[in-house]
């Protein structure tokens, strides 16, 4: 495992996007995720491991987990960028 492997939640745009291309950059082993993994073409050209993930679904998020944990060990950083929330709880 190394402590350069990073998960990114939300990846689709904005936050998630920039942070997964700024590491990625930066030679960390990035895996980019958001609920349709189909959007994140631009990630993976980048050299991103993408990865469907929905923080909303527990068996997406374990699923999610396992996939990294196999491939690399561990998850050395979580970077929790993707928002979900209920409209009339703001």
């Amino acid at each position: 495992m190394s402590g350069k492997t990073v998960l990114i939640t939300g990846c689709s745009s904005g936050i998630g996007e920039a942070a997964a291309l700024r590491l990625a950059k930066a030679k960390w082993k990035v895996f980019a995720s958001a609920r349709h993994a189909e959007v994140l073409g631009k990630l993976k050209q980048a050299g991103c491991e993408t990865l469907a993930l929905d923080v909303r679904d527990e068996a997406s998020m374990a699923a999610a987990v396992a996939e990294i944990e196999r491939r690399e060990g561990a998850i050395g950083v979580l970077v929790s960028n993707a928002v979900y929330a209920q409209a009339g709880a703001l």
